[in-house]
């Protein structure tokens, strides 16, 4: 936290972001970004320059990461 009280700062499952056309979401090492309606998958613990869409190996953490997307528009 902004002033060093970790206890007090609340844990969360994901953290959830929008601008414009896009939608991301981050949960731990996973960050998704959608654009116009299209899911990308990055693991950044492997993958800090978001090179590798890994949507088509992941299909059940990209259908979690859909449906948070949809309950929070």
């Amino acid at each position: 936290t902004l002033m060093g009280k970790t206890e007090m700062q609340a844990k969360h499952d994901y953290l959830f972001w929008r601008w414009s056309r896009f939608r991301a979401v981050r949960m731990g090492k996973w960050k998704a970004l959608q654009t116009d309606g299209k899911l990308a998958l990055y693991d950044l613990s492997e993958d800090l320059g978001e090179t590798q869409d890994l949507v088509s190996q992941n299909p059940s953490l990209a259908n979690r990461i859909n449906r948070i997307i949809e309950e929070l528009e």
